[in-house]
């Protein structure tokens, strides 16, 4: 925090804040809320926060937390207020990768009392596509070795996946240009030891609730008994594809006998009070226009065996 400066003496816009990198996996959620307090409460006047989950120094979050996990660290980071510092790869949900000690390049390894532990781990190429060496380079190997998975963990395939980490982070990424996720109040709730929840509201603008379940269970959450001044229905924003919600889902706040939020294990949805529309299904679009197409077929060629006989 000293690195802010003072009136006395300047110091950095934006110092590293590497709270949320120890992160503890037994008591996840206590301790993202402590971790993100201590920084608000103690940061200097007209300053502005900064988040880093991800470094160059310590493991990636599948490898600590697990693949499920990617979207609710994707969804906290991106909703809290301030800078979000993005490590390259954490977009696609890249993973550690194994490196030999013979091909270890990190020359301190981790220092202090990590000397035996290489942090070449996590700093993999990044996996472009699917091609030789993930497209990172076109020479036969590498700085370090490219994770094994880059065949179908890469940025080419999950562009086309509409539920993949990309296009989570990316839809993420754009609801960081509304009014309200800049310039909006933050409030968190730190319900249970499953369930973390971020509230982001401005007067006058559409407010934004991140509902997380760092758990194991199902867990089935009625908002308006922990978050005040709610519409009795929101809108899902977003949802992970293992939360099985799709844009445009309607979530009742109030009820248990409605539709409540009923969050899988390791899953996360973005709820909104702003209308928004139903997601229409690409696969089933597409399947329609193929049988428009196929019938169109049927009729051109009945219509051509009829000319050739008449």
């Amino acid at each position: 925090m000293e690195y802010y400066g003072d009136s006395t003496s300047l110091g950095a816009h934006v110092p590293f804040n590497f709270g949320l990198l120890t992160v503890d996996r037994r008591n996840i959620v206590e301790s993202i809320e402590n971790k993100i307090k201590i920084w608000l409460d103690n940061m200097p006047k007209n300053q502005v926060a900064n988040w880093v989950i991800e470094n160059h120094d310590n493991p990636r979050i599948p490898t600590k937390f697990g693949a499920e996990t990617i979207p609710l660290f994707t969804a906290l980071k991106l909703s809290l207020p301030g800078i979000e510092v993005t490590y390259y790869g954490s977009e696609i949900g890249m993973d550690n990768s194994y490196v030999r000690p013979d091909q270890r390049q990190d020359p301190n390894n981790a220092g202090g009392d990590r000397t035996d532990e290489s942090r070449d781990s996590e700093r993999s190429p990044m996996q472009w596509d699917s091609s030789i060496n993930a497209g990172f380079t076109e020479e036969k190997k590498s700085w370090l070795p490219v994770n094994p998975n880059y065949y179908k963990l890469n940025v080419e395939d999950q562009k086309k996946i509409p539920t993949s980490n990309y296009n989570f982070y990316k839809k993420m990424s754009q609801l960081r240009k509304t009014d309200t996720l800049k310039n909006g109040d933050l409030h968190t709730y730190n319900i249970t030891k499953s369930i973390y929840i971020l509230k982001r509201s401005l007067l006058e603008h559409e407010s934004y609730i991140v509902v997380m379940n760092f758990g194991s269970e199902t867990e089935t959450v009625i908002l308006s008994n922990i978050v005040k001044n709610l519409n009795n229905d929101l809108y899902v924003y977003l949802g992970s594809e293992n939360s099985a919600y799709n844009p445009g889902n309607i979530i009742s706040t109030v009820s248990s006998a409605g539709n409540p939020l009923t969050l899988r294990p390791q899953s996360v949805v973005v709820l909104t009070d702003k209308y928004i529309a139903p997601e229409i299904s690409t696969i089933a679009t597409e399947s329609a226009g193929t049988q428009i197409s196929s019938k169109l077929i049927s009729v051109f060629s009945i219509f051509l065996v009829l000319k050739y006989f008449l």
